[in-house]
């Protein structure tokens, strides 16, 4: 007799993790709750640097090679996507236009996994092979 695997999608959970947490953060010695908040911290500043540098590295060079075309496809008015160039301008110092990810990863040592959907019809294949 087989035994039938119970399956619990990502946000039930996320949910039951958050649950546990409440419910047993009182009952944990205070070392314990210790080690946790300063994971908690680590990981959030991580993310809080992280991502940043997703958006300008992987999402930024696919709206700028857009060019014009970049408010029929991302169905935004012009009036939104070259704002948002300037703002990247004035607070990172560069434009979209100037991001180049192929020569920032020529001088890369460490190892990358590049992964990229076939069926992508947003951003080309191409982008992740000119970069392996």
């Amino acid at each position: 007799m087989a035994k039938k695997r119970i399956r619990i999608n990502l946000l039930l959970k996320i949910i039951i993790a958050i649950i546990l947490g409440i419910a047993l953060a009182p009952l944990l010695p205070t070392g314990i709750t210790r080690v946790f908040v300063t994971f908690n911290s680590l990981f959030a500043n991580f993310l809080t640097f992280f991502i940043p540098i997703l958006i300008l590295t992987l999402v930024a060079p696919g709206i700028a090679e857009l060019g014009n075309n970049a408010g029929k496809m991302l169905h935004l008015p012009k009036w939104i996507c070259y704002p948002a160039n300037v703002a990247s301008l004035c607070y990172f110092g560069f434009s979209y236009t100037e991001l180049n990810p192929v020569d920032a990863l020529k001088e890369n040592r460490v190892p990358i996994c590049f992964m990229h959907g076939a069926e992508d019809d947003f951003i080309p294949c191409s982008h992740s092979e000119q970069m392996h």
